[in-house]
């Protein structure tokens, strides 16, 4: 399915791919993403966006990745997310406020590492250093330097990856979930 998706979206099998998968809004950081990404000097890099639209952000991505806008891909609303996080490398999130970050257990569970805003919700689904980045919310340049360093080390990704994948095997198991649901509605119920 890697080959196939990145042929559709005409991506080199050789390239580091840089996903984000989500709504495109302000507040999920999409801005200070397009603008790390246009910091990075490896040009066999792409940012690929998947998800509605809902703020033009669009245009405004485009205009900040302007010197790398053959780099860049978007993709609207799909029922097949699983096909993008297996033709991508790293999960991007540098959202400014979040849940709990299920896409970057959805990504880990394909294997690959993210690098997220340290908020609440991304921090309890990344382990910092290990399944990937934690950068201060807004930070470019922080955001920037972690995606240099997996992009240029797919050693490092490739073990990052291999720990975020075993953790969500542990940690989120449907099974595992399951049991601690009814151990606890056995308790309280």
């Amino acid at each position: 399915m890697r080959i196939k998706t990145r042929k559709e979206l005409s991506i080199p099998d050789n390239a580091f791919v840089f996903i984000f998968l989500g709504r495109l809004k302000l507040d999920k950081g999409v801005i200070d993403l397009a603008k790390a990404f246009s910091k990075l000097s490896n040009i066999n890099c792409f940012l690929l966006f998947v998800g509605p639209d809902e703020e033009a952000m669009r245009t405004k991505i485009r205009f900040i990745c302007k010197d790398k806008i053959d780099f860049l891909r978007f993709v609207d609303f799909t029922n097949y997310p699983e096909n993008y996080l297996n033709a991508s490398d790293t999960l991007n999130l540098p959202s400014y406020r979040e849940g709990f970050g299920s896409v970057i257990i959805e990504a880990a569970s394909v294997g690959i590492p993210s690098i997220g805003s340290n908020i609440y919700g991304i921090s309890d689904a990344i382990v910092d250093r290990k399944s990937g980045f934690l950068h201060n919310p807004g930070d470019i340049y922080q955001m920037s330097q972690y995606m240099k360093t997996l992009s240029s080390s797919h050693l490092t990704a490739s073990k990052m990856g291999t720990f975020a994948k075993q953790r969500v095997n542990d940690k989120f198991d449907a099974n595992f979930i399951t049991k601690l649901w009814l151990n606890f509605y056995a308790k309280y119920l």
